[in-house]
């Protein structure tokens, strides 16, 4: 087969920059799409190094995918850049296998999937016709997984006789979910839930000790700069209001208390796309 340097290149910017967006959709971190494409033209220029003999190392291609993570995601220290590094790693393996699979399946002699580079013997009008194809997609899943962020509601959560509300950004970063019951986690600021708490709970938030009191539960989080223990109570019902109207209503959920402000600033809680959907 026949490689065509700039045919080479240009396939492998548009999937680098395809398998970073797909990375970064499951860290949950947000980055600029000029860094995307920095880092995934990078990569493109740097896949001619199939082509070059002795250049094609293990500790190169180590060196390789570290910088384009580097590049492309948001450094959020060296345990965070590990977390970026095996994510982008799992892609790209579902990636290498679906494509083994395909020219194995549907085009022998026309894909080749050489030193972890792929390579298409096709005209470079197909490509650029595919490649604008495969952009429109990525907007499209884009535009869907958007629909809900940066969208702000008004939320009202009830326990027994006392309620708290405030305002509530929809994040669809936060997936958290309460392992006892199998809810989605809402986040709560403690200044905003703090009358729905008993005095014990709330010694027990300013001063926590090894045991939680009743009403109280704690589950693990884990985000990319760390993890912990985050306590969790469950209300008897929590209510979201968009203008005058409740759209929606339901007991099965969990807030989360957390002893910092959260979200955009003016907002209360962070909420999930799954418990704003109806």
């Amino acid at each position: 087969m026949t490689v065509y340097v700039d045919v080479l290149v240009v396939i492998n910017l548009v999937l680098n920059y395809l398998l970073l967006s797909a990375t970064t959709y499951f860290t949950h971190q947000p980055t600029s799409r000029l860094r995307l494409l920095g880092a995934s033209a990078l990569s493109g220029v740097l896949s001619v190094f199939i082509l070059v003999p002795g250049l094609n190392s293990l500790w190169l291609k180590v060196a390789l995918c570290l910088a384009t993570v580097v590049l492309g995601l948001p450094f959020a220290g060296w345990r965070g850049l590990l977390k970026n590094t095996l994510y982008f790693l799992a892609v790209n393996f579902l990636f290498a296998g679906l494509m083994v699979g395909l020219e194995m399946a549907f085009s022998p002699g026309k894909l080749a999937y050489i030193n972890g580079v792929l390579y298409f013997d096709l005209p470079i009008t197909v490509l650029v016709a595919l490649a604008g194809i495969a952009y429109l997609l990525v907007e499209c899943v884009s535009f869907l997984l958007g629909r809900f962020q940066n969208r702000k509601v008004r939320v009202r959560v009830q326990k027994g006789s006392a309620s708290a509300q405030g305002t509530g950004f929809v994040d669809t970063g936060n997936s958290l979910q309460d392992p006892f019951r199998m809810v989605p986690v809402v986040l709560a600021d403690r200044a905003s839930v703090e009358d729905l708490l008993t005095p014990e709970q709330r010694r027990y938030l300013q001063h926590p000790r090894e045991e939680s009191p009743a009403g109280l539960l704690l589950i693990p989080y884990h985000t990319v700069s760390g993890g912990g223990l985050l306590p969790i109570f469950y209300p008897d019902s929590l209510q979201i209001f968009e203008g005058d109207q409740c759209v929606k209503q339901t007991d099965r959920v969990a807030v989360g208390i957390v002893g910092h402000a959260i979200g955009q600033e003016g907002c209360s809680f962070l909420l999930s796309p799954q418990i704003v959907a109806p």
